[in-house]
C-alpha cells in the first residue's frame, strides 16, 4: 500500500500546482504500484472545479502527507468562498484510492493533536460567524475517521 500512496502523492503534488489560466482546473489522480492511473476526483460534489490547495500539517509544512497510524492521506482544500472551504481527503486501501467518511464534510481536515484529526464547520447559531472544531480518531480496520462525541467546540474558546 505504501508504494501506491507515495506514487499518488507525487502525482497529486504535481497536478495540484498545474492550473489552467481560465479556471484553476485541477484534477486529482492516483497511480498504483503497477502503474495504473485512475482519476480520483475532477470536481466538487456540486460540480465545481477543484480550485484549492493541499493541506499540510503544521508540524510538517513541507509535506502534504497526513499520517494516521500506518495509514497515509492527503487533504485537498477546496476554496469555496472567502470564509469557507471543504477538505477532500484521499487514502489508499487494498491498493485502491478511496475517500474516507470525513471527506467533503469539514474544513481544514488534518492532524490536530497526538492521534486525533480535526476539521471545522460553520456555525451562525449565536448571531455571528463561528467555526466549530470536530475531532476524530482513526480506525485502521475500517479505514474510517470516528467522530468523538462531545468533542466539538468553538475555535474561539
Amino acid at each position: 500500500m505504501s508504494k501506491n500512496f507515495l506514487y499518488a502523492i507525487s502525482i497529486l503534488s504535481a497536478f495540484s500546482s498545474i492550473y489552467r489560466a481560465a479556471g484553476y482546473d485541477v484534477k486529482i489522480y492516483f497511480i498504483s504500484a503497477e502503474g495504473a492511473i485512475a482519476l480520483a476526483r475532477a470536481t466538487s460534489d456540486w460540480g465545481d472545479l477543484l480550485c484549492g490547495y493541499l493541506n499540510t500539517p503544521e508540524n510538517t509544512p513541507d509535506t502534504p502527507i497526513l499520517k494516521a497510524g500506518r495509514s497515509k492521506f492527503i487533504s485537498w482544500e477546496l476554496c469555496a468562498s472567502v470564509s469557507s472551504s471543504i477538505s477532500y481527503v484521499f487514502g489508499v486501501r487494498e491498493g485502491q484510492v478511496y475517500e474516507p467518511n470525513s471527506s467533503g464534510k469539514y474544513m481544514g481536515f488534518m492532524p490536530r493533536e497526538e492521534g486525533l484529526f480535526g476539521g471545522t464547520t460553520n456555525d451562525y447559531s449565536q448571531g455571528f460567524h463561528d467555526y466549530i472544531m470536530h475531532y476524530f480518531s482513526f480506525d485502521p480496520e475500517s479505514g474510517k475517521f470516528i467522530f468523538m462525541e462531545g468533542s466539538e467546540h468553538s475555535i474561539f474558546d
